[in-house]
């Protein structure tokens, strides 16, 4: 994102939130005392303070809300990369089974034991290797690169 686009968003994120601004300029926090008859020399600074408070406050709600948009972007993107649509692998040949082989020993070292059946069935889907073993287990309903309850 260029500099002048994420610029112009704060700007826009700092109106919306404007309300922040309204105390400093809008009302004088001290005249409910002038009414209530005790009178105060009131230093510029302190108008000056909450205006500057207001504005950071807004500068922080608007990041915070511009990250958290672009933490759930990610998250839906990582998403669509595990859930892609891939054809069906037809006949197994010499190479993937040395692949379903690797994974179902990768499994018996991490969990305790193995998933042939599960693992190959989601082989044939065209599923990544990682993604394979991120998956829940057929047997015990555990992801295959945790622990399992047979490991020593």
């Amino acid at each position: 994102m260029g500099y002048l686009r994420s610029f112009g968003l704060l700007c826009l994120g700092v109106l919306k939130r404007l309300y922040w601004l309204v105390p400093a300029f809008v009302t004088d926090a001290f005249d409910v005392l002038d009414r209530l008859g005790v009178h105060m020399n009131v230093p510029p600074i302190i108008s000056w303070s909450l205006a500057v408070l207001g504005f950071l406050i807004a500068i922080l709600l608007t990041y915070h809300e511009q990250r958290m948009k672009a933490i759930v972007a990610i998250q839906e993107q990582d998403s669509l990369k595990k859930q892609a649509v891939r054809p069906l692998r037809g006949k197994l040949t010499f190479a993937d089974r040395t692949v379903i082989d690797n994974l179902n020993r990768q499994m018996w070292n991490l969990h305790g034991h193995g998933d042939e059946d599960g693992i190959t069935s989601d082989y044939q889907t065209n599923m990544d290797t990682d993604v394979i073993l991120e998956r829940k287990c057929t047997q015990c309903g555990k992801p295959r690169n945790k622990l399992g309850d047979d490991v020593l």
